[in-house]
């Protein structure tokens, strides 16, 4: 029996996308780094501006994050 060889990586996964998949794919991808570029400053304004403590500025924001892993595995994407 003759085994194949898979070829793994990003460009072929990508070119097997669709036209709408690579579209989704690449608005993800920006939304994604539009949050990291904010994250920073959400917290430093609920700290300087509304007077949270930094632990619970930096707690607020995990919420956000767990809460979007525990809503998109059942709610599929």
């Amino acid at each position: 029996m003759r085994q194949t060889a898979q070829v793994t990586g990003m460009r072929p996964f990508w070119n097997a996308l669709p036209t709408e998949g690579r579209w989704l794919l690449s608005t993800v991808a920006i939304q994604t780094l539009g949050r990291g570029l904010t994250l920073p400053f959400t917290i430093i304004y609920l700290h300087e501006v509304r007077g949270f403590d930094l632990a619970l500025s930096g707690a607020l924001m995990s919420v956000i994050a767990i809460t979007a892993l525990a809503v998109t595995g059942p709610g599929g994407s």
